[in-house]
């Protein structure tokens, strides 16, 4: 039998399916799971994979089965960047209800999900992304943009706001965007 264990979603279904007895599950520890309380009430988690893992789905559904957010809490969701299908995948697993494959847009539009975008390294290449949301119908929140400054300042472990400090308050509206958007719905989950 050949297999390709690191593009293992982790799923578990060969192990009852294979007749033989061939197939075993073994723990792969391929990142770790951070939590922090945050600032001002709002609490951070991520999920980081080890160098060379290429797949991110399982240390997502472990995020999501380790945080369980209450009631009225608004959860705020960074996916990877880029648009192929390995990059997307795992922001569609993110959203998608457990065995149903579709797109995220689709999913969380299914789930009744507010929705809204913060673009990052937004520049002169945004059009697609402009169309795309206006087609869809996607509120753009923030957009962060495409400048050497704020990669360099980023490269030397400083975040966004110490960089350029005008963007504490773009964030503060951002929340208020986010409030604005969830008035009104019974879910509470904000995707960005």
């Amino acid at each position: 039998m050949l297999v390709f264990p690191p593009l293992c979603h982790g799923c578990g279904c060969c192990t009852p399916i294979c007749s033989e007895r061939a197939i075993r599950e073994v723990p792969d520890v391929m990142g770790v799971l951070e939590r922090s309380p945050g600032e001002a009430g709002i609490s951070f988690a991520r999920g980081v994979l080890y160098f060379g893992e290429p797949m991110a789905v399982p240390i997502i559904r472990q995020l999501k089965r380790w945080l369980k957010p209450q009631t009225g809490q608004v959860e705020i969701v960074d996916a990877p960047p880029g648009t192929s299908a390995r990059l997307w995948n795992p922001a569609r697993h993110r959203f998608r209800p457990a065995g149903h494959r579709a797109d995220a847009l689709w999913a969380v539009r299914g789930l009744n999900v507010p929705t809204g975008l913060v673009i990052n390294r937004d520049g002169s290449d945004s059009t697609q992304v402009d169309e795309f949301c206006q087609a869809g119908g996607i509120p753009v929140l923030m957009r962060v943009p495409f400048e050497r400054n704020i990669a360099e300042g980023v490269a030397r472990g400083r975040s966004l706001i110490q960089i350029l400090p005008e963007y504490a308050d773009r964030f503060r509206q951002l929340m208020n965007e986010i409030a604005a958007l969830l008035a009104g719905t019974e879910k509470t989950e904000s995707v960005l």
